[in-house]
């Protein structure tokens, strides 16, 4: 079986009324139409649902939405990117890409240590404009 992946699937299925030039708008079109006649299972990905056009969502059988990791996650990310069990953070607004992020600056500057990792991590929701994380106490 065949399936094809789009990232970043905004760039191709922008709102055509925000368009600004006709070939924005044959882009989405084209875009749509395929997504119609396909024969294979194709994903779409995208940090932008809300700048996506309506008629493309009409067109997702499935449409998931990845949430910010529970505090259980979390504890379970701890001991997979850092081997550190157990841990007590309660650190709002992480995603696994987070802790991604943080291992590779953990794993180039050799930082092990719990605090600074939790810090780390901070760090990295903090630069986050996400509307959920707006209201939290601290960012």
């Amino acid at each position: 079986m065949q399936i094809s992946i789009f990232d970043e699937a905004d760039s191709f299925l922008q709102n055509r009324s925000n368009a600004v030039r006709n070939w924005e708008i044959s882009q989405v079109n084209e875009m749509l139409t395929w997504m119609e006649s396909h024969e294979y299972p194709f994903v779409c990905t995208t940090n932008l649902l809300d700048t996506l056009d309506e008629a493309s969502l009409r067109r997702f059988t499935f449409k998931i939405k990845f949430d910010f990791m529970t505090k259980e996650q979390v504890n379970t990310a701890f001991d997979h990117f850092f081997g550190i069990k157990n841990v007590d953070v309660n650190i709002k607004g992480l995603t696994a890409g987070d802790f991604a992020t943080v291992k590779k600056k953990a794993d180039f500057l050799c930082i092990t240590d719990l605090d600074e990792l939790s810090k780390m991590l901070e760090t990295e929701v903090k630069v986050k404009k996400s509307k959920e994380l707006q209201n939290s106490v601290g960012f």
